[in-house]
């Protein structure tokens, strides 16, 4: 069975999801798998998603989480620029917003 066919890849469940954290975690650990199979422009897309939801809801963990995330992803993909400037926005971040 591929990836594509297992039913927690899919995500069309997630407008049953009540739980923003546990949405949230699955916009974390789905772009982990995609990155770890190398799928990385659908990686950076589920992150993205992932950021604007814990922005919108003022969850500062998953936010960092996924910003660090996508830097990863960048970093594999070997641009440098984009990768430092995500860690340096984790790093940088203000948690008194």
């Amino acid at each position: 069975m591929t990836l594509k066919n297992k039913p927690w890849m899919r995500f069309e469940f997630i407008p049953h999801i009540d739980s923003v954290n546990v949405l949230l975690n699955l916009y974390k650990f789905r772009s982990i798998i995609l990155r770890k199979t190398k799928k990385y422009s659908e990686a950076i897309d589920v992150c993205n998603q992932g950021i604007t939801i814990a922005r919108h809801n003022r969850i500062q963990n998953y936010y960092l989480d996924l910003v660090t995330v996508l830097g990863s992803i960048y970093l594999l993909q070997k641009q440098i620029d984009k990768a430092k400037e995500r860690f340096e926005m984790v790093l940088n971040y203000d948690y008194e917003r």
